[in-house]
């Protein structure tokens, strides 16, 4: 993960808030989520990421990984 600063309307006094980027892109094994434990706001997060991974690493797959990929990255629900 990358640090950086993050583009906010609102900062602490004169100090900025800082955000976390990603810079290694893989889908979370969904096996082993228990996804009963998780609020919504926590399912729209993986929703969020896998999309995101998606997006990033299409770009760098043949067919049989894109596939996988699909697969690896669809929306769960609770």
């Amino acid at each position: 993960m990358v640090i950086r600063v993050a583009d906010t309307k609102f900062n602490l006094g004169d100090k900025s808030y800082l955000e976390l980027e990603h810079v290694t892109w893989a889908p979370y094994q969904i096996k082993l989520i228990d996804l009963s434990l998780l609020t919504p706001e926590e399912i729209e997060f993986v929703n969020t990421y896998h999309s995101k991974c998606r997006h990033v690493l299409a770009p760098f797959m043949d067919k049989n990984e894109m596939d996988w990929l699909k697969r690896a990255t669809e929306p769960v629900s609770a």
